[in-house]
């Protein structure tokens, strides 16, 4: 679809977007944006790799139009977001490590103005076991391997994504280092 097909308004988010700088650490790539939405949306995915104990954190930022949404909405734009890290097995068991999570993650984004957010934080813990129901150490330590998923979804007030993209940004970043989460 050329650019001039598309409408104006989402064009002009899309503008918006262009040209922003993140950290160095931060991988981005443009992904094929979800269709059955909307036929007008884009998606960003960032990556961070973290080579000591090689994980990698995946976060996606999806804005999506659709003008007839707007009423539901509160805004013809739609901001969908999917963040997934790697986390210590007692971070993900504690009983408000999932508040915790979304209240950082929504204290951030409102710095933009955004309405009518929502979204849910998964944790999962697992933990490995032999042929003999004996739980696998690895250098005299249990193996743990957790994770938390955010996904989170808000509308905005305007065409104007780059405030949006920043504070997920920010987000992304602090809630994927264990050492900035609390």
């Amino acid at each position: 679809m050329a650019s001039r097909d598309l409408p104006k308004s989402f064009r002009e988010a899309i503008h918006s977007l262009m040209g922003l700088e993140v950290d160095k650490k931060i991988k981005l790539k443009e992904i094929m944006p979800p269709t059955r939405i909307s036929p007008y949306s884009l998606a960003v995915e960032a990556t961070i790799e973290d080579e000591s104990k090689m994980d990698t954190t995946l976060g996606n930022f999806i804005v999506i139009y659709k003008e007839d949404e707007a009423q539901t909405w509160g805004s013809p734009f739609r901001v969908i977001t999917h963040i997934t890290s790697g986390v210590e097995n007692v971070m993900a068991t504690d009983p408000v490590f999932r508040q915790h999570i979304w209240s950082k993650f929504c204290n951030t984004v409102m710095q933009a103005p955004s309405i009518n957010i929502n979204g849910t934080v998964t944790t999962s813990v697992n933990e490995y076991f032999d042929s003999n129901d004996v739980q696998v150490q690895q250098s005299g330590e249990n193996i743990e391997d957790s994770t938390f998923d955010l996904r989170a979804s808000w509308s905005t007030q305007n065409s104007n994504m780059k405030p949006h993209f920043l504070a997920w940004i920010q987000s992304f970043t602090s809630l994927t280092n264990s050492d900035m989460l609390f």
